[in-house]
């Protein structure tokens, strides 16, 4: 198989799983931005 082509294929094997994780990092990033904010406002 060409390198290339095996490239794309981990590159889409990649975004498979990452499809699969994306409403777990939304979920682990909006946390982080509340608690970003939180800790912005009481510094503040």
């Amino acid at each position: 198989m060409k390198p290339a082509v095996k490239a794309k294929n981990a590159s889409v094997n990649r975004m498979k799983s990452r499809s699969l994780m994306t409403s777990t990092d939304i979920f682990e990033f909006l946390l982080n931005r509340a608690d970003q904010y939180r800790s912005g406002l009481i510094n503040a």
